[in-house]
C-alpha cells in the first residue's frame, strides 16, 4: 500500500521552539541533530574568537555579540525565505515581502513534477525526522529533495581543512520485508 505524500508525517508532531519531533509518546531524532552529530565542534576553546578580536581590533565579548547578530540575521533569512518559498507553492503568488525578487526568479524555473513544500517526513524504524524544504514529485513516484540554505556564502571544503566526523556504527533493522 502506498502512501500520498500529503499523509506522510500526519501522526508526528513537530515543536519548533526546540526543533523537537514525537510520534505519539515516543521522541524521533531529528535529521538536523544527526548531522549535528558528525560536524566538528566550533572553538570550544575560544582560540578562533581571540584571534578575530586581535585581528578586528576588537573585544572578544565585541565578536561575540556580532557573531549572536549573524546568527540571528541568517535565522531571520532562512524564516523569510522558506514562508515566501511555501507561499509561493501552495498559493500560486508572491508575497510583496523580504526575497520577493528570489522567489520571482525561482518562479520561473520549469519544474517537470509537483510541488510540495515544507513536508515533514519520518522513518518509524529509525525513529528519525525531519522536515523537506521542497519535494518534486513525479508521476512514476519518484522524487527530488530540495534544501535551501540562507547562509551569505556555501563552500564545498573548508579552508580550514575542516572534515565531518566518523559516524557511529549503528544496527538498523532489514527493511526489505
Amino acid at each position: 500500500m502506498k502512501t500520498k505524500l500529503t499523509e506522510i508525517n500526519k501522526n508526528v508532531i513537530f515543536e519548533p521552539i526546540e526543533h523537537r519531533y514525537f510520534l505519539g509518546n515516543s521522541e524521533l531524532t531529528s535529521v538536523s541533530k544527526i548531522l549535528d552529530s558528525v560536524k566538528p565542534k566550533f572553538d570550544e576553546e575560544g582560540h578562533i574568537i581571540r584571534a578575530c578580536a586581535k585581528r578586528d581590533g576588537l573585544s572578544v565579548d565585541q565578536i561575540q555579540e556580532k557573531w549572536d547578530q549573524a546568527k540571528i540575521d541568517g535565522l531571520k533569512r532562512g524564516k523569510s525565505f522558506h514562508k515566501q518559498v511555501e507561499y509561493f507553492i501552495k498559493i500560486g503568488k508572491i508575497l510583496d515581502d523580504d526575497y520577493k525578487d528570489v522567489i520571482s526568479e525561482f518562479s520561473k524555473i520549469k519544474f517537470s513534477g509537483q510541488l510540495f513544500s515544507e513536508v515533514g517526513l519520518n522513518h518509524d524504524d529509525y525513529k528519525i525526522a525531519g522536515t523537506a524544504d521542497l519535494i518534486e514529485l513525479f508521476n512514476n513516484n519518484e522524487c527530488i529533495l530540495y534544501d535551501f540554505k540562507s547562509n551569505k556564502s556555501i563552500s564545498e571544503k573548508s579552508k580550514y581543512g575542516n572534515k565531518l566526523l566518523p559516524v557511529p556504527v549503528v544496527s538498523f533493522p532489514d527493511l526489505s520485508t
